[in-house]
């Protein structure tokens, strides 16, 4: 389990069937953000509440997109 599908369990376990399946978010979106942004964080986004959120998560050296 990586820290994003962490992030979404507990998300999950404080709202229970309030939040979407958790999607990464593929490079070709990622695109649209300024580079330091897309390559220092692994993202991630899910429907929580009925809004579209984007999950973040700082990534260490030698961590794969």
């Amino acid at each position: 389990m990586n820290d994003l599908d962490a992030a979404a369990r507990y998300l999950q376990d404080l709202l229970p069937d309030m939040l979407g399946e958790l999607e990464c978010w593929p490079s070709s979106r990622a695109h649209t953000l300024p580079h330091f942004l897309a390559s220092l964080f692994g993202l991630a986004e899910t429907d929580l509440l009925g809004n579209r959120v984007l999950l973040a998560n700082v990534m260490m050296q030698g961590d794969a997109h």
